[in-house]
């Protein structure tokens, strides 16, 4: 493969791209309009899936105005605004070695945080990390697992529920409303009468206005069984041989 730059054609693999002001366009696709901002510098470079990826160098304060605005939006509350800034910040630290094995630090979508450069910056994102600045959130001296997600079904899961690893003591289930509205140590939610009853509420919760708050769907039980089948066979589980479910 190779790069053509004003009209001069090279083969390397490994190209910096950078300006004096350190401001950086990108168009994605031939489409004009459809253009990033970024911040820093650029590096486009082999990985190993023997493609390229295009890596943006920025300061970690700068990092975090590409995602604040994308991960909590700019209207929440300066409270939870400040509180997202210090877990991104987190977050981005402890992941810094996720990607070694391409020479970068963390991917820009949902895999990691979604990032955009410098598009969606806003006055009041820009204010929460400047209030924060610095900080992170940690757990006996170190930094915690800082994961979050945009939607919670109104209960968080342990975090053995979700990966294969040890029990964060600080990721554990608690409801997502302002006042604890269900007393998991007396009624426990894998009692199918607690599930129904919990399952069944639908005001007091954060999430009660929510497109996803509640939703049902229905499928055929053979339809069920092929899509397992089909998930089984990919994660090469002896119980991919399942005949019913």
């Amino acid at each position: 493969m190779s790069w053509e730059i004003k009209g001069k054609r090279y083969s390397q693999n490994y190209l910096e791209i950078s300006r004096g002001k350190n401001l950086i366009r990108v168009n994605q696709g031939e489409k004009t309009g459809n253009t990033h901002l970024f911040a820093g510098w650029i590096n486009l470079q082999a990985n190993a899936y023997v493609t390229y990826s295009l890596v943006n160098k920025v300061p970690l304060e700068t990092y975090l105005r590409g995602v604040l605005p994308y991960e909590i939006g700019t209207s929440a509350p300066k409270a939870s605004l400040e509180a997202q800034a210090v877990i991104a910040r987190t977050y981005a630290l402890r992941n810094l070695r996720r990607f070694a094995i391409d020479d970068y630090q963390l991917c820009a979508d949902t895999h990691c945080q979604v990032y955009d450069g410098l598009n969606g910056v806003a006055k009041t994102t820009d204010q929460a990390i400047a209030a924060t600045r610095g900080m992170v959130l940690t757990y006996n001296q170190e930094l915690v697992d800082a994961l979050y997600s945009s939607t919670t079904g109104v209960v968080t899961a342990s975090f053995s529920d979700v990966w294969n690893s040890e029990d964060r003591p600080y990721l554990r289930p608690v409801i997502d409303a302002a006042v604890n509205i269900w007393n998991f140590s007396e009624k426990s939610l894998a009692d199918e009468k607690n599930f129904r009853q919990f399952i069944n509420l639908e005001k007091g919760f954060n999430e009660s206005t929510w497109d996803v708050f509640r939703w049902h769907k229905q499928t055929s039980l053979e339809d069920i069984t092929k899509d397992l089948q089909k998930f089984l066979r990919l994660k090469k589980s002896p119980y991919a041989k399942l005949k019913t479910v």
